[in-house]
């Protein structure tokens, strides 16, 4: 993996941390697309562009009190990179704390990110993790695309 995509992949999330959308915008391509980890907690769908970037960062300070990205680890995919860390918080709606594993693939074209898929590490059964079928696409060479992209938020309730 390059240095440079690790660097970037930082930029993002630091960018992501302090809901910074020019800052997001450097690094990614026009047609940027963000599939989102909890798209039930923010009403599901993908994200495009400027617009979109605008309003996940809208939806997500709306839902949350306090939220930010802590990276681990990253690992090479070829063209990707895969993120692991955790999302840190508490719900704007419940004030309860939120302390959950994240991990994100991120796709690289000529030094900017076209794409980012984020997603929920769940336990099942016996304290396993199991890696969500997004994942598994996303690894596999197939980035998953959304049925309905989107550019304004829906609205829902807090977390």
């Amino acid at each position: 993996m390059s240095q440079e995509s690790v660097e970037v992949v930082e930029r993002a999330v630091d960018a992501f941390n302090r809901r910074d959308v020019g800052g997001m915008l450097d690094l990614v391509a026009c047609d940027y697309e963000w599939l989102p980890a909890m798209p039930v907690t923010l009403g599901g769908g993908a994200f495009q562009g400027r617009e979109g970037i605008e309003s996940n960062l809208r939806e997500v300070d709306g839902a949350w009190a306090e939220q930010r990205v802590v990276e681990q680890d990253h690992r090479d995919l070829g063209g990707r990179v895969l993120g692991l860390g955790r999302i840190e918080g508490c719900g704007a709606g419940s004030g309860a704390p939120v302390y959950a594993p994240v991990g994100w693939v991120l796709d690289f074209r000529d030094g900017e990110i076209p794409g980012a898929a984020p997603f929920s590490i769940t336990a099942r059964g016996c304290g396993r993790r199991v890696w969500p079928s997004s994942l598994q696409v996303s690894v596999s060479g197939e980035r998953p695309r959304s049925a309905k992209a989107r550019s304004t938020p829906r609205s829902q309730g807090a977390v």
